[in-house]
């Protein structure tokens, strides 16, 4: 007589995040999950059983929290991860057994911070700002793109009062970089107007920088989205054997706008910079140009003052609850 035994699963890997998202060509749910060792395997819920693997996690009762998630909301397993079964299939991982929930286990808790307690410290890091550094200066650049062998086209420093102190245009070396196309489809002079014509007179950046360097030392330096710029100089700055300036502190008036705002973005776990133009119109502060880098050097230390000036305690934004 035949006995039927049992059939005992080796659990191959153990899951620790999954993503929700949506296949390319019909919209059917999937999940991008990865395992503890970094491999990466996508489950699919679809109407043909060879193709679905959601009835595995169905079975083992995690579907409940999977289905709740909306298309690029995750959840984290590393406190309890999933533990299945995975082989190869071709170049692709594929999930053959799941198994079955632990009594009692929970996705993990993810952190979300009160906006409140960001908004105040921003608020005091900015009016200490505003106070006790009056040699701060803004700057901005307008460059050929954003590669890394780009170059700068102009520049802006503004002082904390707004007196404008530089502003210039600067001639590239390879001014043909200013069409290239980007990947959202337009120039670097598509999106600041500059031309190889109009940069054919300006003066190198070797030029500008002997007059400014000096200058800058110790400063205290602000920015909207300051660290492109700042890694764009210093490229610049190296490829013409110039020397490097020695900032005395910078600051990311983008970082600090996110924090103000409360834009939180659960999928990355930390607060997410809006572009300048968004931040403009959250605090309602004019823009006649925008991509010229005198007006952002501008458009930045406004919103400086809209952060000094404003009450943390009755400040309310769309942003609040986060996202």
């Amino acid at each position: 007589m035949e006995i039927n035994k049992e059939i005992k699963v080796e659990y191959t890997h153990a899951i620790v995040r999954m993503e929700r998202s949506a296949t390319k060509n019909s919209g059917s749910p999937m999940w991008r999950c990865r395992t503890e060792d970094g491999q990466t395997v996508n489950v699919f819920q679809h109407s043909d059983s060879v193709k679905d693997g959601s009835h595995l996690f169905i079975q083992a009762g995690y579907m409940v929290d999977m289905e709740a998630l909306k298309i690029g909301e995750a959840l984290e397993w590393s406190g309890s991860p999933i533990r299945v079964d995975m082989r190869k299939k071709g170049d692709w991982w594929e999930v053959v057994a799941v198994e079955p929930r632990p009594v009692g286990v929970e996705t993990d808790t993810l952190w979300k911070p009160d906006p409140y307690v960001y908004r105040l410290r921003t608020y005091e890091q900015i009016r200490w700002l505003m106070h006790n550094s009056d040699d701060f200066e803004v700057i901005d650049l307008e460059t050929t793109g954003v590669r890394l062998d780009d170059e700068i086209v102009s520049m802006a420093l503004v002082t904390c009062i707004g007196q404008v102190i530089l502003n210039t245009r600067i001639r590239p070396a390879h001014p043909a970089k200013l069409e290239r196309i980007g990947k959202n489809g337009q120039t670097a002079s598509d999106i600041h107007g500059l031309t190889a014509a109009d940069l054919a007179d300006a003066p190198s950046l070797t030029d500008v920088w002997v007059e400014l360097a000096p200058r800058l030392d110790g400063k205290t330096i602000l920015g909207y989205n300051v660290r492109f710029d700042l890694q764009m100089l210093d490229r610049n700055l190296s490829d013409n054997e110039l020397l490097l300036p020695a900032w005395g502190a910078v600051w990311d008036v983008a970082q600090l706008v996110a924090e103000f705002i409360g834009n939180w973005n659960a999928k990355r776990g930390w607060f997410e910079m809006v572009t300048l133009d968004e931040a403009c119109r959250i605090f309602g502060i004019e823009r006649d140009v925008a991509h010229d880098a005198r007006a952002d050097a501008l458009a930045t230390l406004e919103l400086v003052k809209a952060m000094a000036d404003a009450d943390p305690e009755t400040w309310r934004n769309r942003s609040d609850e986060p996202f």
